[in-house]
C-alpha cells in the first residue's frame, strides 16, 4: 500500500470527466472493463508497482521500476509480451537501487517464457543496442528497444 501522502498524489490524477486516478494495492486483481489487471510489488526506492494486464486470451507484464527478484518470474510466467525496465548496462549492476540491466531483463524473459520482450526505461548515454546483446545472452526470443510510436503488438489481429 502506497504511503498516504503518495494517496493523495493520485487524485491530482483525476481530470473532469476524461480520467480518474485511483491507488492500485499490490497483489490485487482490478477488472476494468475487459481487462484484468494483476499487481506485484517491485524493489524500487519509491513504492512501485509491475502491472499484468490480460485481455482475450493476451496479456502483458510492464516491470516498472525494479530490480530484479524472484517472484517478478513467476508473475511474468507466460505472457506473451514482456516490457521489461532495462535502464543499466551489465558493468553497472547492484550499482544503482530500483532498477535492472538488459542481461536481467532477458534473464527474466528467459525464466518466464514470455513469447517477446521489449526495453524500456532505457540509459541516457552508451549504445542501446549494447542492451539487446545482454538481453540476448541468456534470452533466445525477440528482443527490441522500445520506440515513440512504435508497431502495437497487443491485440493485433
Amino acid at each position: 500500500m502506497p504511503p498516504n501522502h503518495e494517496k493523495d498524489f493520485f487524485q491530482k490524477l483525476t481530470f473532469n470527466k476524461h480520467t480518474k486516478g485511483k491507488v492500485l494495492e499490490e497483489n490485487k486483481e482490478y477488472a476494468i472493463g475487459p481487462f484484468v489487471i494483476h499487481t506485484i510489488k517491485t524493489t524500487h526506492p519509491a513504492y512501485c508497482l509491475a502491472i499484468k494486464l490480460t485481455v482475450e486470451g493476451q496479456s502483458v507484464v510492464f516491470t516498472a521500476d525494479t530490480e530484479w527478484f524472484v517472484e517478478l518470474g513467476s508473475f511474468s510466467s507466460m505472457v506473451d509480451l514482456l516490457i521489461s525496465e532495462s535502464n543499466l548496462y551489465k558493468s553497472f549492476e547492484g550499482q544503482i537501487p530500483g532498477h535492472m540491466s538488459g542481461r536481467q531483463a532477458g534473464l527474466l524473459a528467459k525464466e518466464a517464457k514470455v513469447k517477446k520482450l521489449i526495453l524500456t526505461h532505457l540509459p541516457h548515454f552508451g549504445e542501446l543496442n549494447q542492451l539487446v546483446a545482454e538481453a540476448k545472452q541468456n534470452y533466445k526470443g525477440e528482443v527490441e528497444i522500445a520506440k515513440v510510436g512504435g508497431k502495437s503488438y497487443f491485440l493485433s489481429n
